[in-house]
């Protein structure tokens, strides 16, 4: 409920078990921050992020404090099939370690997402700055450990699952602390507005590996040679956003918004990758990893059928198209480089790169519909629904 000169809403959500395959849609854009009232035409503190012209729109001082939460569960079948060599008498997997190698691994996660943000007009009409802090890209996962090996001496590595070749546990987010401003010219009812972002990125996995880069377990005579990576990486970048809102009637609003990619393109993240294989000892190096964020543009409507009824509509497409390799290069190499082929190969041309995984994910549309009723003046009931298309392909799924 807003009052005229100050509001503050304290949301909780909470988002029970979801299948995995559906939080691929949008990539791990997590931008579902303020509901229904973050829309393109809104007037709310989140349109800092969604429209910065709609900070223009309200009155007074308002703040807004929303913590979003989320369960999770996956699963994921590795088959024996899947093992890269199976033998007693050579490296690889021996026949009684085909149990460590493969099978199902889980997940049960508890997820949080914030947004902090406040608006003032300072007590000029048609004036409107904010300033918030939300992470509208984000991802996380820890998967739950095989107890079947919890004490193993033979294959210590199988305690962290079967899925443990592509990962155990990691994270990857965009925090955006962000300040704007917006003005709404009175006579043609149209509002503009900017902000600057500033991003932190940061990028946690670690992984099973060893040195050839197969899934083999053990030499021959027993000796482990399953061991770990651990990447830890992270930068601050500038990102940007700008909108427009048109009221064409006094009942009705339209929208329009883009927000850039961080770092205005391809972004480095300098950090540590760490190896550790087997009896040898830890192995760090300093690297930068390379990647692609999406921008982003939306649009969107809303109309007053009456005092108590309001409609809406909106749209976003992400160009995840520009997320295709997630490149990995020693930054102690002055040549180093990912010039990589279609497919996100190591060719000729490539320098110093250590390892690339390639993405080629898919740019993604979502559209959302909601109204609102007002049964009194300090009651609204909302519901409101969105659709998001897939962004990432079955081949390059993790």
């Amino acid at each position: 409920m807003y009052l005229k000169n100050f509001s503050l809403a304290l949301v909780a959500a909470l988002l029970c078990i979801v299948p995995a395959r559906l939080i691929e849609a949008g990539g791990f854009a997590t931008a579902r921050f303020g509901s229904e009232w973050g829309h393109v035409t809104a007037n709310h503190p989140t349109t800092i992020y969604y429209n910065p012209a709609g900070m223009a729109l309200g009155v007074g001082t308002r703040i807004f404090f929303e913590g979003i939460v989320a369960y999770r569960q996956a699963s994921y079948e590795r088959p024996a099939g899947a093992i890269g060599n199976v033998s007693d008498s050579q490296v690889g997997t021996p026949t009684d370690g085909i149990a460590a190698n493969s099978g199902t691994g889980r997940l049960s996660n508890v997820l949080g997402s914030p947004f902090l943000g406040v608006v003032t007009d300072f007590g000029i009409e048609g004036l409107g700055v904010g300033a918030a802090f939300f992470v509208p890209f984000g991802g996380q996962a820890q998967w739950d450990q095989n107890n079947n090996f919890k004490n193993s001496s033979q294959f210590p590595g199988a305690v962290d699952g079967p899925q443990r070749w592509s990962t155990i546990e990691g994270s990857i987010r965009a925090l955006y602390g962000s300040v704007g401003a917006a003005y709404r010219l009175k006579g043609p009812r149209l509002s503009f507005g900017t902000t600057l972002n500033i991003v932190q990125q940061d990028l946690n996995t670690i992984r099973a590996r060893n040195p050839t880069g197969t899934d083999n377990l053990v030499q021959p005579d027993g000796t482990v040679v399953e061991g770990r990576s651990l990447l830890d990486a992270s930068a601050t970048t500038l990102a940007i956003g700008a909108g427009v809102i048109w009221q064409p009637t006094k009942h009705s609003w339209l929208g329009f918004s883009y927000q850039s990619k961080p770092g205005f393109g391809e972004t480095r993240l300098p950090g540590t990758l760490s190896n550790k294989f087997g009896v040898t000892p830890v192995d760090a190096v300093d690297v930068d990893f390379i990647h692609n964020m999406p921008d982003l543009f939306r649009i969107g409507g809303r109309i007053q059928t009456s005092s108590n009824v309001e409609f809406r509509v909106s749209g976003a497409y992400t160009r995840w198209s520009s997320y295709e390799n997630q490149c990995l290069i020693d930054n102690t190499n002055p040549d180093a480089n990912c010039e990589l082929d279609e497919n996100g190969g190591l060719n000729d041309e490539t320098v110093g790169a250590l390892v690339n995984v390639h993405r080629n994910w898919n740019d993604n549309f979502t559209v959302g519909v909601g109204m609102s009723y007002w049964a009194d003046k300090d009651l609204e009931l909302v519901v409101g629904g969105k659709f998001d298309s897939n962004a990432v392909p079955d081949e390059t799924l993790d």
